[in-house]
């Protein structure tokens, strides 16, 4: 519901998800009802809750399109605010340094001894 503006594009964005849809409008039945994918029988949408009916589900449609239109234009103004009074273009890096995990006695007694026998030869920038 959140990415339709409207009941039709809603309806589509079931049907390209891969749901089967019956009784989406009135005149074709009294509930609409959804056939999930890999189900063998259709849902109706009110015995999922009562926010779940046709009336519900284009009443919510409107609400948050004219909710996320409203969101939208507040965003920009912010936006054009924060870019105004911008000075540099700096970003601050938020990455965690981990230390790395030392060698264990062992390792480092089996390093030295191949260093000592010459087999492992020491790297110019470790």
């Amino acid at each position: 519901m959140d990415k339709a503006s409207s009941y039709e594009e809603f309806l589509s964005i079931l049907a390209d998800m891969g749901y089967g849809i019956k009784n989406a409008y009135p005149h074709e039945g009294k509930y609409l009802a959804v056939k999930p994918v890999g189900m063998a029988r259709y849902w109706r949408c009110k015995s999922l809750g009562e926010k779940y009916t046709r009336e519900n589900i284009q009443k919510r449609i409107r609400q948050e399109y004219s909710m996320a239109a409203v969101d939208s234009h507040r965003s920009q103004l912010q936006y054009e605010k924060r870019t105004k009074y911008k000075t540099d273009g700096c970003k601050i890096c938020k990455i965690q340094h981990r230390k790395k995990a030392g060698l264990s006695v062992i390792q480092k007694y089996y390093f030295t001894k191949l260093c000592w026998v010459r087999l492992l030869k020491k790297r110019l920038y470790s």
